[in-house]
């Protein structure tokens, strides 16, 4: 079946090709895709086994019997919405194919009959577990060979593993090998919540909209779209591209949208090396746009699903304004560990806002007079509006530690002292 190497019945139409963007190098082999026509609002799910390298990104290319399904395949080309879903199956279990030619010495499998995409498989060599590099034509192949009795782990896009244990793999490349059944199936998930806060049990964070900061200096993830990656912020005001979306996809995975530029999260050509790029594309297609949440506490940690080993990481720790963020090896410090904040929960909490120890503000909210720490005498102090305005400023006087913006009509402000790294978001009430 086209690029994707998977058998398709004679008479069955039920499938189709993606686009080379979306089609990952594969990843979309085998995966479900529920396709809808804007123009009459019409489904059809139908699974992908080929890809369309004439196609733009976000177009899927149907077989003339399922385009019928949804309008009227004379029109040639209509304007379609699509998602990932779940296969419906008649086996309940995956197979896994060895290519021909396999041998302990040169080794290749191909995973079938799958719920959700397949994201990473890997074999087991000592206490080790090795990656098989996934080829165009959906195949895992390892050059040097795998031993025979193997143990093999495969990862779905949605993060779940499953194991398969004694996996006979030929000694020549002569022996023909029937396609085995693990028995075991990706679990049968769905998508959670909506966008107003809901979400599944189990979830750590429910669906909704929310802050990304640094537990080491509470400066936020901000998506600059005019720039090559994604970057932490300077300046922790209420800004749009400081907003991110949060959505459950299933076993604590989720799509983040930036709310300042409509895309999502993303490793840009689904790499997995340390210091690889981060950055925001037009669709959550695909595992390298997707990301899995672990809770630490009152901490979290993201590790996107193609790269389970690399976490979202910021730079050696970089405190600096507009400092880079990237994915980098699981390494379990605060580089890696985030503050997940509600927008909402934001707007109203009543606490000292504290970065890096250095300047604080209180009370915030606040009504008439605003209390601040860490800023010396003669240090000028800057408050701005959300549109980066100035919109008043003083110099402290010698033992002044208060600062009257009664004048001030309610909002959200940013605060800034002249020596400080610091920008503190303050609301007037």
């Amino acid at each position: 079946g086209g690029n994707c190497g998977l058998p398709v019945a004679v008479g069955d139409f039920n499938h189709a090709a993606m686009n080379h963007t979306d089609y990952d190098n594969s990843q979309a082999c085998g995966a479900c895709a529920e396709v809808t026509s804007k123009a009459t609002g019409r489904s059809v799910i139908v699974k992908i086994v080929d890809r369309c390298p004439e196609c733009k990104p976000g177009d899927i290319d149907l077989t003339q019997q399922m385009f019928a399904k949804i309008d009227n395949p004379t029109k040639g080309r209509i304007a379609i919405t699509w998602k990932y879903v779940p296969c419906p199956l008649k086996s309940n279990s995956i197979k896994l194919h060895l290519k021909t030619g396999t041998s302990i010495h040169w080794t290749a499998f191909q995973l079938r009959n799958l719920r959700y995409a397949v994201a990473k498989l890997e074999y087991k060599k000592g206490n080790k577990w090795i990656n098989i590099k996934r080829e165009p034509f959906n195949f895992f192949i390892e050059t040097k060979g795998i031993a025979s009795s193997a143990t093999l782990r495969a990862t779905s896009v949605l993060g779940e593993q499953l194991i398969f244990n004694n996996i006979f793999i030929p000694s020549n490349a002569g022996q023909a090998v029937p396609d085995y059944d693990t028995k075991k199936q990706f679990k049968n998930v769905n998508g959670g919540g909506n966008n107003g806060g809901g979400g599944n049990p189990g979830q750590v964070i429910a669906n909704g909209t929310y802050f990304l900061g640094s537990v080491t200096n509470g400066q936020h993830l901000v998506d600059k779209r005019n720039e090559n990656n994604v970057r932490m912020t300077g300046a922790n005001g209420a800004f749009a591209a400081q907003k991110w979306t949060l959505k459950h996809v299933g076993n604590n995975v989720y799509t983040l949208k930036n709310q300042g530029t409509g895309r999502y999260l993303e490793v840009p050509f689904a790499k997995c090396s340390d210091g690889a790029n981060v950055n925001t594309w037009t669709n959550a297609n695909g595992s390298h746009k997707r990301w899995q949440i672990i809770k630490h506490g009152n901490q979290y940690e993201l590790k996107p699903i193609h790269c389970l080993d690399k976490s979202l990481d910021r730079d050696f720790g970089d405190r600096t304004k507009n400092g880079n963020v990237h994915l980098y090896n699981d390494a379990n410090n605060n580089n890696q560990r985030w503050k997940i904040t509600s927008v909402n929960s934001a707007r109203t909490t009543r606490t000292v806002i504290t970065f890096d120890q250095e300047v604080t503000v209180y009370p915030n909210p606040v009504n008439n007079d605003l209390h601040i720490k860490g800023v010396q005498a003669g240090e000028k102090v800057v408050i701005l509006n959300q549109l980066g305005q100035p919109v008043w400023n003083t110099t402290l006087a010698p033992g002044q530690a208060i600062l009257s913006i009664r004048h001030l009509p309610a909002g959200v402000y940013v605060l800034k002292a002249e020596n400080a790294q610091q920008v503190l978001r303050i609301i007037k009430k």
